[in-house]
């Protein structure tokens, strides 16, 4: 017999041919024993808002000693923040702890109105722990100095009545579960085009 193979050795290749030529290429490393968590901000290089609505997508990748992702890994990752940010949902939502899928967990991450430093960390049982810093801006401000036309007057016909007002009615349970699952749906769009986006650059890298 002959010897074993060490694992951390072991690449899966595929290859694209066109014409009989290697037209693209993908290696990829073997994942060993899951153990330990890697954060990454996924905000398409845009930032962070402080106004209080703006939020960035931030994943938390399973991975082996060596970072290799474990894409078949299902642990669930409990989210941490802190500074002037909140994460949107929570455990009735299934939001936080959030459930790995492809290795993936994802958090949510919205800011305050006021800017600053945000801290985020990612642990899960048995796994290194993650942390990653980041800033939320101030919203950009109108120029200030320009002087604009006077508003022009126009002769209309008399303004309708205004409706009455409604007061705002508290919502649902139903509502509620409907506003949970729609976030739930987000989260997992963004993980399945953030996994699309590296694997696009992953290409990119090979043919530089």
């Amino acid at each position: 017999m002959g010897s074993r193979i060490p694992a951390d050795q072991i690449e899966m290749v595929a290859e694209g041919l066109i014409g009989g030529q290697v037209a693209v290429r993908e290696v990829r490393k073997y994942p060993q024993r899951a153990a330990a968590i890697r954060l990454e901000l996924a905000d398409a290089g845009i930032g962070l808002t402080a106004d209080g609505s703006d939020f960035v997508p931030v994943r938390a990748y399973i991975t082996d000693k060596k970072g290799v992702t474990k894409v078949l890994d299902t642990s669930y990752v409990t989210f941490e923040v802190t500074g002037p940010a909140s994460i949107i949902g929570d455990a009735s939502t299934n939001a936080n702890p959030m459930k790995a899928e492809f290795g993936v967990a994802t958090a949510l991450i919205r800011a305050g109105g006021t800017p600053g430093e945000i801290h985020v960390k990612a642990t899960s049982k048995g796994f290194t722990p993650a942390e990653i810093t980041f800033e939320s801006k101030a919203p950009a401000m109108a120029a200030v100095g320009t002087v604009s036309a006077p508003p022009r007057v126009l002769r209309t016909a008399a303004p309708a009545p205004a409706p009455a007002t409604v007061a705002a009615k508290a919502a649902t349970p139903a509502e509620t579960q409907k506003l949970n699952a729609e976030i739930k749906q987000l989260q997992q769009e963004l993980t399945v085009k953030e996994q699309a986006n590296q694997e696009l650059q992953m290409k990119l890298n090979e043919k530089k």
